[in-house]
């Protein structure tokens, strides 16, 4: 009875262990994610901007 007290507490610490890490993959996928938009932002503006120069030229 107490090795299975003892296995779940340890479940339950590994789970707590891979939710943490979850989390903070998560939120390192979404701040990528926010840096390549706000790049191909960057990208899509200066795209504009050349051929409107293009055009002018």
């Amino acid at each position: 009875m107490v090795e299975a007290s003892r296995d779940e507490s340890q479940l339950r610490e590994n789970l707590q262990t891979l939710l943490d890490l979850y989390r903070e993959l998560v939120q390192v996928c979404q701040e990528e994610q926010q840096k390549l938009a706000a790049e191909l932002i960057q990208t899509h503006n200066a795209r504009q901007g050349a051929q409107v120069y293009q055009l002018f030229s």
